[in-house]
């Protein structure tokens, strides 16, 4: 019997960039996937391209919104979107303010991933739109998204009820740079 090494795995090398329209398809994928949909506030529902192309278009002009995806790179194989943070202006929430969307993908949770996306982007996201403030609405049973926000240091503004879910609503601390 020969004897034979086992090759090394390839890491994946993590590039994070500003969303581009060449995102368009993945980033619908992302959204329509069974575990993103589930805690969606406004809308579990399948989007379709055209609603989505809107979407996007605003996240690209940069001017009510604005978004950044994660890119897995590994040699030998084509780039894939592992997560997405977007940011968009909210008159709900008062004037010069936004709300955060962050997604990863299921295959790559539970590897900070959303962490270092909402820290690497938040500041850019206030400076392009013109906010004081940031919120995250998270419904109370997605665990993932509670911790999240919580271990960063967002500003817990208690349990409120949006679109008939309950949810626990988050606010980034004004003045503070991660």
């Amino acid at each position: 019997m020969i004897a034979t090494a086992e090759r090394p795995k390839q890491k994946c090398r993590v590039v994070m960039r500003p969303m581009q329209i060449v995102d368009a398809s993945a980033l619908l994928e992302l959204r329509n996937s069974p575990s993103v949909r589930e805690n969606c506030l406004q809308d579990e529902r399948e989007i379709d391209v055209v609603e989505h192309a809107n979407w996007l278009a605003d996240h690209l002009a940069g001017i009510v919104a604005c978004g950044w995806v994660i890119i897995g790179e590994k040699a030998g194989c084509e780039p894939r979107l592992l997560g997405s943070v977007s940011y968009g202006t909210q008159t709900s929430l008062g004037s010069r303010a936004a709300s955060i969307s962050v997604s990863v993908d299921p295959a790559v949770r539970r590897t900070n991933l959303a962490t270092r996306m909402v820290s690497q982007t938040i500041v850019d996201a206030m400076e392009a739109l013109d906010v004081l403030v940031v919120g995250a609405v998270v419904r109370t049973c997605n665990t993932p998204s509670l911790k999240l926000f919580a271990g960063l240091g967002w500003e817990d503004m208690g349990v409120g009820v949006y679109e008939g879910a309950e949810v626990r609503v988050f606010q980034y601390p004004v003045g503070v740079r991660p």
